[in-house]
């Protein structure tokens, strides 16, 4: 039943929904790697490095690296 509704609303959602939802998730994965990277950086710079990193992840459509 969850799997048919996940199905029906990826299809039904617009596609920039779709590039928001997958830029939050490519930032939340980027400001979490570069945590656990470097304890050096700054919170700030943990967020301006992963706002660029997801940037150039919805420009190019590449996956990020697990």
């Amino acid at each position: 039943m969850l799997a048919v509704g996940l199905t029906f609303t990826a299809g039904w959602m617009p596609p920039a929904y779709c590039r928001v939802v997958t830029s939050a998730q490519s930032f939340r994965y980027y400001f979490r790697d570069l945590k656990q990277a470097d304890a050096t950086l700054s919170p700030l710079q943990r967020f301006v490095f992963s706002l660029v990193l997801a940037n150039e992840h919805a420009r190019t459509g590449s996956q990020p690296q697990s």
